[in-house]
């Protein structure tokens, strides 16, 4: 099992107590990553720390998900069956963190702006969405929501990421969701 992340980040912090806690920390390896020196190689699509990575290679993010994953865990070293919704649930709740703050850093004045934290959080967006393709639910879980509020919210606010280019299946996917009539009641105006 390999933790990803810096030392000095409190999300990595609660991780890491947590395996200790749960007596997981000498089957543990910590791997130090750097996420805004643009190393292509990350664990988490998003870009983000904590990551973690399962000894089967399943890929966790979310320190609040690890966290349960490590409790949980005992002499588990693959995922354990039902942790599917939470991952797809982290993946989308991260995605929507970086869309929206890709949203907040645009309404910033111009010579305040950062167009390489834009670039940054764009990328993580992108290399998000095979992932959660990977993952689509069937069900309408609570990462499905999640999902369907992070797509809509990039039609409603990020246009140009053309997030349906390349993603026919997560595309496919989220046409169906939305026709629930839950969705359509919710629906943002434009």
């Amino acid at each position: 099992m390999k933790l990803y992340g810096s030392l000095t980040s409190p999300f990595v912090r609660k991780c890491r107590i947590t395996a200790i806690e749960t007596q997981l920390a000498d089957r543990l390896d910590f791997v130090t990553i750097n996420v805004l020196a643009g190393e292509t190689s990350h664990p988490n699509p998003l870009r983000m720390v904590p990551a973690f990575e399962t000894d089967a290679g399943e890929i966790i993010v979310d320190s609040r998900v690890i966290c349960e994953f490590l409790a949980s865990a005992g002499s588990h070293l693959s995922t354990p069956e039902g942790w599917s919704d939470s991952i797809l649930l982290a993946l989308a709740d991260g995605m929507t963190d970086r869309a929206v703050s890709i949203t907040l850093e645009r309404r910033r004045p111009k010579s305040e702006q950062s167009p390489g934290w834009v670039t940054h959080c764009e990328t993580s967006i992108r290399q998000t969405l095979p992932e959660l393709a990977r993952r689509l639910p069937q069900a309408f879980t609570p990462g499905a929501i999640a999902l369907v509020c992070a797509l809509a919210y990039l039609d409603l606010r990020h246009g140009s990421i053309d997030w349906r280019n390349g993603n026919d299946t997560l595309a496919g996917w989220y046409e169906q969701m939305s026709q629930r009539p839950s969705v359509i009641a919710t629906e943002p105006p434009a």
